[in-house]
């Protein structure tokens, strides 16, 4: 997919139980897509929720649809060249390329110091290098501003592969564009205007989704989200505690 980091599902699937996947409301509707393999839930034990609340976690169809998955890829023995095709779940993840991005430019960056002030280091190779790294650069802002950018919300959004959407939900990731250094100073202008808009609804930045998209999920977040922010005193107590359930996965790819 020109101009995106597409990495195979199954590299990053940890981070999905590790970022708490059920509380991004963003991925509910391609995790939905995936078809539940038969007897599935009688081939794994769950283990989280024995010492967490079941509210706080996953529901068990989510986590069906998981193991669906990795059952799939184990099916084409891991191959990240076989597994585009068997595949039920391609997305092209916002965060993953914007830090992918910022990567990049640092490695650019990184060149760049030793040209200058270590040339006795900066072999022909590098300079080899170095143009192919800003070659993707130059690639992965296109993509990024093509791709996931979403015009009618003014915020950068991830993308459903699989049927050519964009994931209209908005999260904490679509703010990654100011570490990305990608966006234009138009689409800079809106993505702040949409945060400032969820500062007057959260009592702590960065909620993990949107808290003017609406919805409850009970203990597991409000509308998807749950909010960052800690308020802690030597000799105080918590007052506040949660924690960010935002998935940042990059699904995939050679498409």
């Amino acid at each position: 997919f020109s101009g995106l980091s597409l990495t195979s599902l199954f590299f990053h699937l940890c981070i999905c139980f590790a970022r708490a996947h059920a509380c991004s409301a963003a991925w509910d509707k391609p995790l939905k897509a995936v078809p539940i393999r038969e007897g599935v839930h009688n081939r794994y034990t769950r283990k989280d929720t024995t010492h967490v609340d079941a509210s706080q976690r996953p529901k068990q169809e989510e986590y069906d649809r998981y193991i669906s998955l990795l059952e799939a890829f184990a099916e084409v023995g891991y191959d990240a060249d076989r597994i585009p095709a068997h595949s039920p779940f391609w997305v092209a993840d916002v965060a993953v390329n914007m830090i992918l991005l910022r990567a990049h430019k640092d490695m650019k960056a990184m060149y760049a110091y030793l040209r200058t002030h270590h040339c006795d280091l900066f072999t022909p190779n590098m300079k080899e290098e170095e143009e192919s790294v800003e070659r993707w650069i130059e690639r992965m802002e296109k993509g990024i501003n093509v791709h996931l950018w979403h015009e009618e919300g003014g915020f950068f959004v991830s993308k459903n592969l699989l049927t050519d959407e964009q994931l209209t939900v908005k999260t904490a990731a679509g703010a990654l564009c100011y570490y990305a250094g990608v966006s234009d100073e138009e689409k800079t202008r809106r993505v702040t205007a949409e945060l400032r808009k969820w500062a007057e609804e959260v009592t702590y930045l960065m909620p993990s989704t949107s808290p003017l998209a609406g919805g409850w999920r009970g203990e597991r977040g409000a509308g998807g989200r749950l909010e960052i922010g800690l308020k802690c005193d030597a000799d105080e107590r918590m007052e506040k505690w949660s924690c960010t359930g935002v998935v940042w996965v990059d699904l995939a790819g050679g498409r």
